[in-house]
Order: structure tokens, then C-alpha cells, then sequence
């Protein structure tokens, strides 16, 4: 279960300059404790991985505010109804948030943030050693060939049976 540990005042009052990398982390932590697994499932499911994962706008802004909109506010009938769901709802009150289609736009692209951090592919090397033998080996994301080459190149190392590998001589990204 989510827990408030930042209040809508607390957010305001402590907001850095607007834009600075401050004010990016704070934005994130305020919104992401509203983030429940049924919202990830949601945006997951309306926006899409592959949408997601594409998309080259820190903010998330070439996928169409419609879209974001469309996930939050409910027609019912005539009527419009901005509807988070009932757990949602209450953590928002505890944390004297107004539910409005803003703040549910950043919950929303702040679940996208969360699934495209969760589920971005991580980097693969192939490396092969001087005897030929080769394996594939994945790292962590943001990892370059230029990482994987330092690290790797020249290295000797032991086995799980203590002997020796030959040195590295080649990484290719795959």
C-alpha cells in the first residue's frame, strides 16, 4: 500500500527553482506516491509499451494529451467525472491534492516514467576471450560499447572452478 510521505504543501513549499534538476526529483517523488500497481497496469495497457518506450520527450509529450485525458476522465452519460479509482482518490485527500485532470496527468506520465525505467532493455555484449571461447553478457542500462571495451578488454578471469580464463580480446555490442 502506498504511503503519503509528502503533503501538497510540503511540495510547494520546498520547490526549487523551476527546471532545475531539484525540482525534476521533487515533481517525481510528489506524483509517484500516487502511482499503485493498478495504474501502472492501466497506463501500461491504454498508452502501450511500444508508445513508451518510444517516446523521445522527457515529459512524454508526443504521446497526445488526449490520450493521458482519456484515462482519467470518465463520461458518464452528459456528465464528466474525473475518476482515479477509490485508493488513489484517498491518497490524494491524505495529501491534500486536488483531483483534477493535471494532477492526474502527472500520475499518469509518472507511471509511464516508472515502466519505461522498469522495463528498459539492458545493453548486451558478446565477448570473447584469446582461446575463442565467447559468451553474451548483459549490463546495466546506460552502459556503452566504450564501458564494456574498458572493463572488459585485456581481463583475466576465474571461473566458478578457480581456473583461468584466457584475457579478453574482443566486445561487441549485440
Amino acid at each position: 500500500m502506498n504511503k503519503i510521505t509528502i503533503t501538497r504543501t510540503q511540495y510547494m513549499n520546498s520547490l526549487p527553482k523551476y527546471g532545475t534538476a531539484e525540482s525534476k526529483d521533487a515533481h517525481r517523488a510528489f506524483y509517484a506516491q500516487f502511482v499503485t500497481p493498478a495504474t501502472l497496469e492501466l497506463v501500461e495497457s491504454r498508452i502501450g509499451l511500444k508508445a513508451i518506450q518510444s517516446s523521445n520527450d522527457p515529459h512524454f509529450n508526443d504521446i497526445p494529451l488526449a490520450k493521458w485525458d482519456a484515462i482519467w476522465i470518465r463520461r458518464i452519460g452528459n456528465r464528466m467525472r474525473i475518476y482515479p479509482g477509490a485508493i488513489v482518490e484517498a491518497l490524494l485527500k491524505e495529501a491534500g491534492e486536488n483531483n483534477s485532470a493535471s494532477t492526474g496527468v502527472c500520475i499518469l506520465k509518472e507511471a509511464a516514467q516508472q515502466i519505461k525505467e522498469r522495463k528498459a532493455e539492458l545493453p548486451a555484449f558478446r565477448v570473447t576471450y584469446a582461446d575463442g571461447y565467447h559468451y553474451v553478457t548483459s549490463m546495466a542500462h546506460g552502459i556503452t560499447l566504450a564501458d564494456a571495451y574498458a572493463y572488459f578488454i585485456g581481463q583475466v578471469f576465474t571461473r566458478s572452478d578457480e581456473t583461468k580464463t584466457a584475457p579478453v580480446v574482443s566486445v561487441e555490442q549485440v
